[in-house]
């Protein structure tokens, strides 16, 4: 996505678009869908202040119960954009970018898809409440429980299942 900055005036602009997501840089079989992008541009003077929202829907699958589902991806950001070259060498330099002032338009391609990328969640769920797969039968629990025992008792620990205790023994 490319933002004129070329006979941009001072002020708030909004630029919204939809890109697939080949072209924002994002795997087109994980994000099959276009990839919304809405780009509040505030400019004073040579810095330009984007905050930018975007989202696209993916398909994952589940690190529970591996079915496939799709979830869309909601990110937000503000980034500077700046032809003052002081502000760049300052701390915060991940949301600072440097730009000439020669330059006619900035591309944000880039900092759409690390946005989205950083987005996905680490453990994708098909759902909060998935119970995911029997570790013995490796059947969907979601669809219904399975035949599996479940009182599994580690081997070492099988001698002790004899031994019978009374808590409510008065000596």
């Amino acid at each position: 996505m490319f933002i004129k900055l070329a006979h941009l005036e001072e002020g708030t602009h909004v630029f919204t678009e939809k890109d697939n997501a080949e072209t924002v840089g994002l795997d087109k079989k994980m994000f099959a869908e276009d990839v919304s992008t809405k780009v509040t541009v505030d400019k004073r003077g040579v810095n330009y202040y984007l905050n930018i929202l975007s989202s696209a829907v993916g398909e994952f699958c589940c690190d529970r119960c591996l079915e496939k589902f799709t979830k869309e991806i909601i990110s937000e950001s503000n980034i500077i954009y700046t032809e003052d070259i002081t502000l760049v060498d300052m701390k915060n330099k991940d949301e600072l970018r440097y730009i000439r002032n020669e330059e006619e338009d900035i591309d944000i391609s880039e900092d759409i898809r690390q946005l989205i990328s950083l987005s996905v969640p680490l453990k994708m769920l098909c759902s909060e409440k998935c119970k995911g797969l029997c570790p013995h039968c490796g059947k969907n629990l979601n669809f219904g429980d399975c035949d599996c025992k479940n009182e599994i008792i580690d081997p070492r620990w099988e001698k002790l299942k004899g031994l019978k205790f009374n808590i409510n023994k008065k000596e």
